[in-house]
């Protein structure tokens, strides 16, 4: 089956008899007119959820996160308006979910297809010599080029014209986002509307989990580094969470897998046993253990497998709380050490006064240095010696190394994206670190560099 390009939203009719119309405690939907970008005009639309009663006065507007989309809003939504009946809830639908493919989630949620041919339809199909046909198709990066240019500025003016309608009639506006949409709100807040402030227009802010990323803006060199290697001919529109090389697999896991969970939730897993589940969405108890675990649960009760935790861990849990001590008991089991509710990733508390230095480089050449390193690693048969570790058992820990399954798969440009991913998810968990001292090292020599650590610490005598 060819892709579907298709309206994510039906239109009714014009959006502002549709908002005047709407009963309290309707949900709406339709779709406007968004900025002129590049590409065909059919994509320059942008869609909005509408919880609540469209006569409330007041409207919260809310920017979803990476992968997600309006609906992603839905259950917090419907919570707001429920408790307080003077605000409607409008949630964006951004033009690049009009490149999906929905027909079998469709059916799905309309219960005419089961999980596993949900499964098959969208994932199913990848190295099965026998896929089910139709089956779905990813949008070929070369037909989207034209979503390189789809970055800020054009998710800023889509936004605009949701945040104008919204403000129609004198209503009070606030706007929100989670994650990516934290971002965007952040930008449209501080964007340059022809000498105003996005912000004029607005009466709060709200962030969930995300407002404009770490302590620092990157310089103009870093974001020109950037933007030279999204144009690079080898690299997608989109980004690949995933690390697979397949941009578009983190929103189809995401769907596939939670509508599994809603219609089948005592069922395995329709990803259990499927050989090409990134390591880091592969659940680290086998599904055996875990069901072990949940008919003990059922036959003893919570309290006794309680008692037969570690002290050190079961101090931590509480006797009724079912679900902890279900985790606690499967992780033991099956050999994988439980984390303590002690555990941090990094603390300024420590025993003795300590400098707490980054190093940083320009994007551009850190890129450079990635994809070096991983040329030389696949010069130097670094595939092979992942294949004998493959062949000879290699431990799911040893596998979630990365690069590992790139290099099985003999794919090394997905190799070098997963590491610059990675690296960009480094720097910024280390800006966020308490009294770090970020040094910039680029175009530096080791001995430099050297030379200022040992001088920040006093001298080689400090």
């Amino acid at each position: 089956m060819t892709r579907k390009s298709r309206a994510l939203l039906p239109i009714l009719i014009t959006a502002a008899a549709l908002i005047s119309a709407a009963p309290a405690g309707a949900l709406t939907t339709f779709d406007l007119k968004g900025a002129n970008a590049p590409g065909p005009a059919k994509y320059d639309r942008v869609g909005i959820v509408i919880y609540g009663n469209t006569k409330a006065d007041k409207v919260l507007v809310l920017e979803p996160g990476t992968s997600a989309s309006a609906v992603y809003f839905r259950l917090i939504a419907r919570d707001i308006v429920s408790k307080l009946p003077d605000w409607q809830v409008w949630a964006v639908e951004r033009r690049e979910n009009l490149l999906e493919d929905q027909s079998r989630l469709d059916m799905s949620k309309l219960g005419k297809i089961s999980p596993k041919q949900l499964f098959d339809y969208y994932l199913g199909w990848l190295g099965n010599p026998n896929p089910v046909q139709p089956h779905f198709q990813p949008v070929p990066d070369s037909e989207v080029e034209f979503a390189k240019q789809w970055g800020m500025g054009v998710a800023v003016q889509d936004l605009r014209r949701v945040v104008k309608l919204a403000a129609r009639n004198g209503r009070t506006v606030v706007l929100g986002g989670h994650s990516l949409g934290g971002s965007i709100t952040t930008a449209y807040a501080t964007w340059d509307f022809n000498g105003k402030p996005g912000a004029a227009d607005l009466s709060g802010l709200v962030f969930i989990d995300g407002a404009g990323g770490g302590r620092t803006a990157p310089s103009p060199q870093d974001a020109q580094a950037a933007l030279d290697q999204l144009n690079q001919p080898d690299e997608s529109p989109f980004i690949d969470l995933t690390g697979l090389g397949l941009p578009w697999s983190a929103g189809v896991f995401n769907l596939v897998g939670s509508t599994a969970a809603l219609r089948a939730p005592n069922d395995l897993s329709v990803f259990d046993g499927w050989p090409f589940l990134p390591s880091n969405l592969r659940p680290p108890v086998p599904a055996e253990v875990r069901a072990e675990v949940e008919r003990e649960l059922t036959q003893r009760g919570s309290a006794a497998l309680h008692a037969e935790l570690d002290p050190e861990y079961a101090a931590g849990v509480d006797p009724n709380d079912r679900k902890r001590i279900a985790r606690v008991t499967e992780l033991s089991r099956a050999g994988i050490e439980p984390a303590r509710s002690s555990d941090r990733l990094w603390t300024a508390e420590l025993r003795h006064p300590t400098l707490l230095v980054g190093l940083s480089m320009a994007r551009g050449q850190l890129g450079e240095r990635i994809d070096a390193r991983v040329d030389e690693m696949v010069a130097s048969a670094a595939a092979d010696e992942a294949r004998r570790a493959a062949a000879s058992g290699a431990s799911r820990t040893a596998r979630a190394a990365l690069g590992f399954e790139e290099l099985l798969n003999g794919n090394p440009r997905a190799m070098k994206r997963a590491h610059r991913q990675y690296a960009r998810r480094q720097l910024t968990w280390m800006r966020r670190m308490e009294d770090v001292l970020i040094i910039d090292r680029t175009g530096r020599s080791d001995d430099e560099l050297a030379a200022e650590l040992v001088g920040l610490l006093g001298g080689e005598d400090g």
